[in-house]
């Protein structure tokens, strides 16, 4: 019966699963040793596995590693079927221990990061794949999973560079996957604000195939944030025309007009509501119709498609994001500021919450020419926010020496993305707010704000969009209070360790911008020019769902606020008030 095993495994390698399948069913319907047994039996669901076989597959593979849990393959085959199960935190404990019980074998280390890719663990898979793609013959599957890893803990530049690897020299006769490839770049180019780049790629991807949807959607909101609205949407209006049943392009074409006919609002509608459609892909569409028809002044159908929409989009689990600010907040007070040069650009990280003003304030000041926009950068996040615990864990000199390389690394990114002559570079992340105290340590000379906007307002705004899993708390309207709640704290609890923290009302800034902005620009020490409030000056590209509002006189581009959801958000009457009696003080003990 042995050799049957031994034919079925050949057969298997020869890419012949249906006769490994049959071959292994009758070996172990036979007389096998223990040992063959356990192995056919691990075979035997790797071959189910190739035919597709998953939940017949699980139980064998299941009963080779209870039966020899100390051998590696046996894990190994298993975390492939938990893997092909959707069972990713199961699949990523069990590479794990394949990869300790083989001491680390090449193969099944490099199995594990590219499953902690799937599963969303990007800082750890970063420390796997790091070995993997050192080299200049790596493997163009394992640099693409790497600049996914670098791009989603916020490392923007890093994944550029790992994405120029696998770019295809020609992409009008690029294949399928040279074209996502490119596509990728184009993608991070466009995130790390290199908008001709971007452009570029996109324009040669439409060339390729003018039904290119996704090629078409990233060119969309390139030519919103360098040349507004109007031009987003003949983009899109043009690539319907080819490829009219492109979500992403509906989803644009949502966001960039006011009056889309009502046959292709109905069919929208339909393939929103459609189980033949992925999930995210229905929840990102379902919340372009409710800020569709928010804007149209329809409350009731706008709240019922945002909740449709919000219980279908991807939710990471929830950061601890109170635990996190207790740590940078003794982190703060341990670490001393790394030593700069007195003439080091200082930094303005705007830290408020989204949806409350913060882009407007931003592009205000970018208006000046002194000033540089980073946009919505974060690039010291995945160091300081994702490696939180790791750093709390660090020794004294550990902890100097990596602030120190940050404050390196991070100024020659800067310099990269702006120029060395910038005499004040101003960067927007709400994420920033639970590491400011860290940020302040590796930029000594750095500076905070936040605009502060109405919580029903701003908690409305953020649940009728789309936000990426990062944003943890963005799917459910109590949380987003909840969040909203915590932001206020972590404000009181900076102000408190001595962070210089300007507070802004963007209710004052919209009544009186002028008084306002002669303000900020005050406390930044930096010439006051009412002219940096007209939309014609402030055309530098703010990356962000507020990018064609930030473009219109101040007061004239925001969202209509909560008042006409006031039946829809009762139940939450008492938590709004009690943040707005504590935002409130807050504004009044900052002046």
């Amino acid at each position: 019966m042995s050799a049957l095993v031994d034919q079925a495994e050949a057969a298997l390698r020869a890419g012949r699963a249906a006769e490994a399948c049959s071959l292994l069913e009758r070996a172990l319907a036979g007389g096998l040793d223990t040992r063959t047994q356990t192995e056919a039996r691990s075979m035997f669901g790797l071959a189910l596995l190739t035919t597709g076989a998953v939940e017949q597959a699980l139980p064998h593979l299941q009963a080779a590693v209870t039966a020899e849990p100390g051998e590696a393959m046996f894990r190994y085959n298993l975390a492939c079927g938990l893997e092909r199960a959707g069972q990713m935190d199961a699949a990523v404990a069990e590479h794990r221990e394949a990869v300790r019980l083989s001491g680390g074998m090449a193969p099944l280390k490099l199995a594990l990061g590219n499953a902690l890719v799937l599963a969303g663990h990007y800082a750890e898979a970063i420390a796997v794949l790091q070995p993997f793609v050192a080299g200049p013959n790596a493997a163009k599957a394992v640099i693409r999973n790497f600049a996914q890893c670098l791009h989603a803990t916020g490392d923007m530049h890093g994944a550029i560079d790992q994405a120029q690897r696998i770019q295809p020299p020609d992409i009008a006769a690029a294949d399928a996957q040279g074209r996502a490839d490119a596509l990728l770049l184009a993608r991070l180019y466009q995130g790390a604000m290199y908008y001709p780049e971007a452009t570029a790629i996109g324009e040669a991807l439409v060339a390729r195939d003018r039904g290119d949807g996704e090629a078409a959607a990233l060119l969309a909101p390139l030519a919103l944030w360098t040349d507004g609205p109007d031009a987003a949407r003949v983009i899109i209006e043009r690539a319907l025309e080819t490829n009219a049943g492109s979500p992403e392009l509906m989803v644009q074409l949502l966001g960039y007009n006011d009056a889309v006919d009502d046959a292709l609002l109905a069919r929208i509608g339909s393939i929103a509501g459609s189980d033949a459609m992925p999930a995210p892909v229905r929840g990102e569409l379902l919340l372009a119709l409710a800020q569709y028809h928010d804007r149209a002044g329809d409350p009731d159908r706008a709240w019922e498609l945002a909740t449709q929409g919000n219980a279908l989009v991807p939710t990471a689990e929830p950061r601890d994001w109170r635990g996190t600010l207790e740590t940078h907040l003794q982190l703060y007070r341990d670490v001393p500021p790394v030593e700069v040069s007195v003439d080091a650009t200082p930094h303005f990280y705007l830290c408020g919450a989204p949806r409350s003003g913060q882009s407007l304030v931003q592009s205000i000041l970018a208006a000046a020419p002194q000033v540089a926009s980073a946009g919505e950068r974060g690039a010291l996040l995945p160091h300081l926010l994702w490696r939180t615990a790791e750093i709390a864990g660090m020794v004294a000199t550990q902890k100097a020496a990596l602030y120190t390389e940050l404050e390196q690394a991070d100024r020659r990114g800067l310099t990269r993305l702006l120029g060395a002559d910038a005499g004040l570079i101003v960067d927007k992340n709400p994420s920033n707010l639970a590491v400011a105290g860290s940020i302040a340590r590796v930029h000594p000379h750095a500076r905070f704000g936040a605009s502060l906007r109405d919580p029903a307002d701003v908690a409305l705004s953020i649940y009728l969009r789309g936000f990426s899993s990062a944003y943890d708390y963005a799917a459910d309207f109590g949380q987003i209070l909840d969040h909203l709640d915590y932001m206020l704290d972590a404000i009181a609890a900076w102000e408190g360790e001595g962070l210089e923290i300007l507070l802004l009302d963007h209710a004052a800034l919209v009544a009186d911008p002028a008084g306002q902005g002669a303000r900020l620009f005050d406390w930044l020490g930096i010439a006051w020019n009412e002219s940096y409030l007209a939309p014609e000056n402030r055309t530098q590209p703010v990356p962000t769902f507020s990018a064609a509002q930030v473009r219109k006189p101040v007061g004239k581009g925001g969202s209509r606020g909560a008042a006409p959801y006031a039946r829809h958000i009762e139940p939450f009457a008492a938590q709004i008030d009690a943040l707005r009696a504590k935002q409130v003080r807050l504004l009044e003990q900052t002046g």
